[in-house]
């Protein structure tokens, strides 16, 4: 988007040239600053988190063998508790019916 109010400022950055000199040694100084961050931030619970799943999952067929494995827990897990729940509700639901037939008698809850 060119607005007429811009063309000066575009016409003065098109003609603007740099003359000095990059600093010597430039881009080992951008480079180990670059390393020096990562290091700070893998030094971090987070970073270390980061560092630990891309190093996983960086090759394809270890990372499908970890989902495989994690989502086997996770179903074995699921499957053990909604038993458990099913086992505490069929139990609710029997002392309900015989206190249905029989108000007198006393459940164990």
């Amino acid at each position: 988007m060119n607005l007429p109010e811009d063309q000066p400022l575009s016409r003065t950055l098109k003609e603007w040239q740099v003359s000095a000199p990059a600093p010597p040694r430039l881009r080992e100084a951008v480079w180990r600053r670059i390393a020096h961050a990562e290091a700070q931030q893998q030094r971090t619970l987070a970073g270390w988190w980061k560092a630990w799943l891309a190093g996983m999952f960086a090759k394809p067929a270890l990372a499908a063998g970890y989902v495989t494995v994690l989502l086997a827990v996770g179903l074995t897990a699921g499957y053990f508790q909604g038993e458990a729940r099913q086992r505490r509700v069929n139990d609710e639901l029997a002392a309900r019916y015989v206190q249905s037939l029989d108000p007198y008698q006393h459940t164990s809850q």
